[in-house]
C-alpha cells in the first residue's frame, strides 16, 4: 500500500487541464458544470454533470467498469450550484492546497468546476489536503455520495470508459497551466523560470523548489517527510548577484533547452520515484518541461522480467543539468539569502516574492 500512495503523490500534480468553452458552442446548449472524480483503494468513481442536470457516471474496478447516464432532479442542481458558489470554494487555488507527502490512506479527489469562462481545477492528493477546506468540500463530497446512490434510476451505456472528460474540452493546455503558474498567457512575465523536483522512496519523501524573478530575488522552499513520522517545511528568500542572474538568463535561452521535449515516463506503480519539472515563460506561452524516472516498477507479472519486480525508467532530462547546476550553486547555496519561516506554496510565482 505504501508504494501506490508514494506513486499517487507524484502523479496527481500532472494531471488533467481543462480549457476555455468552445466558441462554436451554442449559448443556450447544455455546458458541463462539475467534474468530480475520487480515487480510493480498489476503486475511482467520476461523474461530469452538465447544468441542465445530465449526468454520467462512471464507478472502475481493478477488474471491471460500470457507466451509467442519468438526469438530476431541478432541486439537486440547484443544491449543486449553491455548493458551487460558496465565496471559500470559488477562491480557492491550487497554491493554497499543501498536505502530507506521505499518507497511509488512499483517498485523492479531483475537481474541475465550470467559472463562466474557465475551469477552476483543484486536486487534493490526500485527506490532510482536505482537512482545511473540510467546510467547503464535505457538502460536495456529501452530494456527489448522493448521486451515487442514485444509480438505479439511472441507464447503464456501454463502452470504453472516459474518466469523465468532456469530450470537447479537456485538453492539455498550456494556457491553463500558466494561469496557474502566476503568468496568464500574453502577460509580461514577472518571473524566469520556476524549477520543481522530487524523489520519493520507500523511507521517505521530499521536495524542492525555487522560483527566480527578474530582478534576480528568489524564493526556495524545501520538504521532508520520512513514512513514518512528520514533515518538515523550510522557506528561504534572497537575491543572486548580478552576474549570477546573468549566467541564469544565458541558460534559460539555450537552444537546445528552447527546444526540449517532456519525459514525464508512466504512470505505473512503482517502489522509488524521481521527477522534475521547469516553468520557463516565453513570449506568450510557458515553456513546461516535465521529467519522471521510476525504479522497482510493477509490471503485469507475465511479462519479461514481470516476476522479478525490476522494472524502471530512467528520464533523459540531461537538457536540464545546467539549469539545475545553477541552482544548486546559487539558490541552493542561499546566495544573499536567508530563511524566512514562511508557509510553503511550492514556489507559486503568483504569491510574489
Amino acid at each position: 500500500m505504501q508504494r501506490m500512495l508514494l506513486t499517487l503523490v507524484l502523479l496527481l500534480p500532472f494531471g488533467l487541464a481543462l480549457a476555455g468553452a468552445d466558441n462554436g458552442q451554442a449559448l443556450d446548449a447544455p455546458h458541463a458544470l462539475l467534474r468530480i472524480e475520487r480515487l480510493q483503494a480498489g476503486e475511482a468513481v467520476c461523474a461530469l454533470v452538465d447544468d441542465d442536470g445530465t449526468y454520467r457516471l462512471e464507478k472502475l474496478f481493478r477488474a471491471k467498469a460500470e457507466m451509467y447516464t442519468g438526469k438530476a432532479s431541478n432541486d439537486e442542481i440547484e443544491q449543486l450550484i449553491q455548493i458551487l458558489e460558496n465565496p471559500q470554494l470559488r477562491t480557492l487555488s491550487q497554491e493554497k492546497v499543501v498536505g502530507e507527502m506521505i499518507s497511509d490512506t488512499l483517498d485523492a479527489l479531483d475537481l474541475a468546476i465550470w467559472r463562466q469562462r474557465e475551469w477552476q481545477t483543484l486536486s487534493f492528493h490526500n485527506p490532510s489536503s482536505r482537512k482545511p477546506f473540510k467546510d467547503e468540500l464535505d457538502p460536495l463530497l456529501r452530494w456527489f455520495q448522493k448521486l451515487q446512490k442514485g444509480r438505479p434510476a439511472a441507464v447503464k451505456v456501454e463502452g470504453a470508459a472516459s474518466r469523465c472528460v468532456p469530450a470537447k474540452e479537456l485538453r492539455q493546455d498550456t494556457r491553463k497551466t500558466d494561469e496557474l503558474m502566476g503568468a496568464p498567457a500574453g502577460s509580461e512575465a514577472k518571473y524566469l523560470f520556476r524549477f520543481y523536483s522530487s524523489e520519493f522512496a520507500r523511507e521517505r519523501a521530499e521536495s524542492n523548489c525555487t522560483v527566480v524573478f527578474a530582478d534576480g530575488t528568489y524564493r526556495r522552499e524545501t520538504r521532508f517527510q520520512p513514512i513514518f513520522g512528520s514533515k518538515t517545511d523550510r522557506s528561504y528568500s534572497g537575491q543572486v548577484s548580478t552576474d549570477s542572474l546573468a549566467e541564469l538568463k544565458h541558460l534559460l535561452d539555450s537552444p537546445d533547452l528552447k527546444k526540449a521535449h517532456s519525459d514525464p515516463g508512466k504512470e505505473l506503480l512503482a517502489g522509488d520515484l524521481e521527477g522534475s519539472a521547469v516553468y520557463i515563460p516565453r513570449e506568450n506561452e510557458i515553456q513546461h518541461l516535465r521529467f519522471a524516472s521510476q525504479f522497482n516498477t510493477h509490471i503485469p507479472p507475465l511479462n519479461l522480467g514481470g516476476m522479478s519486480n525490476m522494472a524502471y525508467h530512467i528520464a533523459d532530462h540531461k537538457v536540464l543539468d545546467p539549469l539545475k547546476h545553477w541552482v544548486k550553486q546559487h539558490t541552493d547555496k542561499l546566495e544573499g539569502g536567508s530563511e524566512t519561516g514562511k508557509a510553503v506554496d511550492n514556489c507559486f510565482p503568483a504569491n510574489g516574492k
